[in-house]
């Protein structure tokens, strides 16, 4: 190994074996260079951990969160402002005045009943489509059986006649066994291949077929608006003869339109983010609930369903907001404003007259009276009083304002998804009267309905698939 050289030891370099594993571990100049500081690490650390505190946060405030949590608050203000007013305040205030006391109280049960129960219907009335499909189902199921019966009870004459036709039918099918079976297979084959077939490209398809429907309908309905039309401008002016004539002219041009002709609203489809957007006014296909669903139904997240004439999600009562139930929704709005502005007016005069003695100014706040009360400087019924008013007083400003936009889309017949997300480009009119608008909300009789409850007595007046009396209008950009 070693060798001496004039009296000096030299020594061989020893070869380092370096592994495979241990080259790959040692990082590169390139490596060093971009490699991170310490400080850079802590940022991004400390970035990081925040990101998922806000995100923590943003998965609390989920609508699901906020649905349940808006109707306790709901049910506590009403039910703490109800105790409140009727053995505490009414007493109190009117003390001496028996009659005054029992008026009040009476009058206190009265607002409770009607809160209540117009609450419960925006709760539990439902305004969701696969219920109208379910009534449709047994309707038709009804219509069956009563044709069923017809046949079986009807005239002689007419089982003669339809006996008849059987045999005729019949001896004409002999020849032609083979051809209907050809068709039956033809028809399995297609069943098939539609079988086979993505469920969402099917659901396309149905949505196509059903705007097809709905424009060739309101062709009809122009089609037969033109011909009323022409027959008055020809009664007014030419002879009774001639009217004849431009009838049967407008019919004949009526039964030439075909489905074919008639032009559906086409879907948009953007290549970027790969979506199919359709127009507001068509049948769309819900891929949720596995079906397609008519203009102006929508599908809550929320509710987890399609709702016919949504209108929006009430958070304090849990349930969507649509054609059957928005007659409650009015009316509670209505019924919730008298009793916030009678229990705020009698809220002040209490709080000032028996509790502000040992209260501070800044017990006005609830979060600090809640905290002052767990401390034990004010007491319970102090600190349940400030939140009730303060409750009340929210609830004077959000029933108001509400009132005043749906009095509004009531007398325009819109929803306010139609007032608040449509664009300028495209309007839709009501083109009834504003009693009947009003009907199509409360139906018959309806200003029993702001007193009482009335949807098994007087159903509402409203196609919630059709919409006959609808205009769309396309404005330029």
């Amino acid at each position: 190994m070693g060798k001496e050289k004039d009296g000096a030891k030299l020594t061989c370099p020893i070869e380092m074996v370096i592994t495979k594993k241990e080259r790959e571990g040692i990082p590169t100049a390139e490596a060093i260079a971009n490699s991170k500081s310490l400080k850079e690490k802590l940022q991004e650390h400390y970035t990081q951990k925040k990101k998922k505190r806000t995100d923590a946060l943003k998965n609390i405030l989920t609508p699901e969160f906020v649905n349940r949590f808006a109707v306790p608050v709901y049910l506590f203000t009403v039910a703490s402002a109800w105790k409140i007013a009727f053995f505490d305040v009414m007493p109190l205030m009117y003390e001496g005045n028996d009659r005054v006391i029992f008026w009040q109280q009476a009058l206190s049960i009265f607002l409770l009943f009607e809160i209540m129960a117009n609450w419960l219907g925006i709760r539990y009335v439902d305004s969701t489509y696969p219920r109208l499909l379910k009534i449709k189902a047994k309707e038709k199921e009804e219509d069956e059986m009563y044709k069923e019966v017809l046949a079986k009870h009807g005239n002689s004459k007419d089982n003669e006649d339809s006996s008849c036709a059987k045999l005729m039918q019949t001896n004409s099918d002999n020849g032609e066994k083979s051809q209907s079976s050809a068709a039956e297979k033809k028809s399995s084959t297609k069943k098939d291949e539609n079988s086979t077939e993505d469920p969402k490209t099917k659901l396309m398809q149905d949505a196509y077929k059903a705007n097809l429907e709905m424009e060739f309908k309101k062709e009809q309905q122009k089609s037969i608006s033109d011909l009323v039309k022409s027959t008055d401008e020809d009664n007014s002016k030419v002879p009774q003869s001639s009217s004849g004539a431009s009838k049967t002219k407008a019919a004949s041009k009526a039964s030439t339109m075909d489905k074919g002709k008639s032009s559906a609203p086409a879907p948009v489809i953007s290549k970027k983010n790969n979506t199919v957007t359709y127009p507001y006014w068509s049948w769309v296909p819900c891929f949720d609930c596995n079906r397609i669903r008519p203009p102006r139904c929508h599908h809550c997240p929320v509710c987890k369903t399609c709702i016919l004439k949504r209108d929006h999600h009430c958070f304090f009562a849990g349930n969507c907001v649509g054609y059957r139930n928005h007659r409650y929704f009015y009316t509670f709005l209505l019924w919730a404003w008298v009793c916030s502005v009678y229990s705020t007016i009698h809220g002040f005069p209490y709080i000032y007259m028996f509790l502000w003695e040992d209260m501070s100014y800044v017990d006005i706040f609830v979060p600090i009276v809640l905290i002052r009360w767990l401390l034990g400087y004010v007491s319970f019924q102090a600190a349940l009083c400030i939140t009730t008013l303060s409750c009340c007083i929210y609830f004077d400003l959000v029933t108001s304002t509400f009132i005043y936009t749906n009095t509004h889309l009531i007398c325009w017949g819109l929803t306010s998804f139609e007032k608040v997300f449509l664009k300028r480009t495209l309007e839709v009119k009501d083109t009834r009267s504003l009693n009947k608008k009003i009907r199509s909300v409360f139906g018959r009789n309806w200003l029993l309905n702001l007193l009482i409850p009335m949807s098994w007595l007087y159903d509402v007046e409203e196609d919630p698939v059709e919409w006959p009396h609808i205009q769309v209008i396309k404005h330029k950009p």
